[in-house]
């Protein structure tokens, strides 16, 4: 089992969080962990308590997919939103590249599992629908043959 302690320092305005691990130091940034220190389990939420009151609730949540975000990431989020995921506006705001813009986004899809989501939750179109939207123009080729290569209904 690993051996770890959390240490808070009140340096000025800045509370620091700090995990000492055997393997080194991990600044916590004042948000709760996502992960087990000892085996790297998500870590779930078992109580809940009041500071003004002292009550105690014990209880069994999942922690927050967001909450385990690096910062850089988080900031990212809260532009694109801030932004209404107008990609010229991030590249504005955060002073980086239209690939960069785009690899962040990619990286916050996978790390936040939302294509693997979206693809089990879409109805697949049928052959009739797809070759309906080809002759149409609103799809190209290219997506034509994805659509009918991930098996969709006749």
């Amino acid at each position: 089992m690993t051996q770890y302690e959390i240490f808070n320092f009140g340096l000025d305005k800045y509370n620091l969080r700090v995990m000492i691990l055997k393997s080194g130091v991990e600044i916590l940034n004042n948000r709760p962990i996502a992960n087990c220190p000892a085996c790297n389990a998500t870590l779930r939420i078992t109580e809940l308590s009041c500071p003004r009151c002292k009550t105690k609730i014990t209880t069994d949540l999942e922690t927050c997919r967001y909450c385990g975000l690096p910062d850089d990431l988080r900031h990212f989020m809260h532009t694109f939103l801030a932004c209404r995921g107008n990609i010229k506006e991030v590249e504005r705001h955060l002073a980086i590249s239209y690939p960069t813009v785009r690899k962040r986004l990619d990286e916050l899809v996978v790390r936040l599992r939302i294509k693997e989501e979206a693809e089990h939750s879409a109805p697949r179109m049928s052959r009739t629908d797809v070759f309906e939207k080809l002759r149409k123009g609103e799809i190209t080729v290219e997506d034509a043959v994805d659509l009918l290569g991930e098996g969709t209904p006749e």
